[in-house]
């Protein structure tokens, strides 16, 4: 059967001992070559640089399925810099950090490779990817005079099991946790939704990052003009 599956490009790739990234057919189907960025422009620009937008990334890079076998992951690229445009364009300076200040994981295979925007604000980014501020330290000295006006957390990968894109069933249901706290999942597909909801706004996937960029920048100069 692995054999099968290997030969039809849906057998997860296994890159070290029990480490495993997408297969092929999972990387063509999620992975492009450019985003939809739209390159919108904000009239009434932040002008206050002490009003950040502080960026929380992940430092793990592994998440162990049911079987025993540990997936290879990280932040999306996709949707960590399409946002991250548009907060730019909109004049928000960023900070970004990870839960101890360990380097942030970004998932290299899904770097959208002839998007120039997004490569270039890679490397803008890239001194503050490797030496993140730390979140534990962070929130230490948040009080009513915070630099940040808004947190973005960007996501990682979506789950595609049929397609070989993780190596086993998933340790835990998706959004267990948050439907025990109260929220409520309004999507079933990731296919590009945007939801807000008072001070939250949420996407689903990489397809929602320009609409959640755009949308969040603009909310965020209306409480700032």
């Amino acid at each position: 059967m692995s054999s099968i599956k290997s030969m039809l490009g849906v057998e997860p790739k296994q890159v070290s001992e029990n480490i495993y990234s997408p297969s092929k057919l999972a990387l063509k189907l999620t992975v492009d070559k450019k985003t939809d960025y739209d390159h919108s422009v904000f009239e009434d620009k932040n002008t206050d640089r002490n009003r950040k937008i502080l960026v929380i990334g992940t430092e793990q890079t592994l998440l162990e399925m049911q079987n025993g076998k540990n997936f290879l992951k990280g932040n999306h690229p996709v949707e960590m810099f399409v946002p991250m445009l548009h907060f730019m364009k909109a004049g928000f300076e960023k900070d970004i950090a990870t839960p101890t200040g360990k380097p942030l994981k970004l998932e290299e295979r899904a770097f959208p490779e002839e998007d120039r925007e997004v490569m270039a604000i890679y490397e803008t980014f890239k001194s503050q990817i490797l030496a993140p501020l730390s979140l534990q330290e962070i929130v230490t000295k948040l009080d009513k005079n915070s630099p940040y006006t808004a947190v973005y957390i960007p996501g990682g990968h979506k789950m595609l099991p049929l397609t070989g894109y993780i190596p086993g069933a998933m340790p835990w249901y998706f959004g267990e946790r948050l439907q025990v706290l109260g929220v409520t999942i309004v999507n079933k597909m990731p296919n590009g939704k945007v939801c807000h909801d008072r001070k939250l706004i949420t996407g689903d996937s990489p397809k929602a990052a320009n609409k959640l960029g755009k949308l969040a920048a603009t909310l965020m100069l209306s409480e700032t003009v």
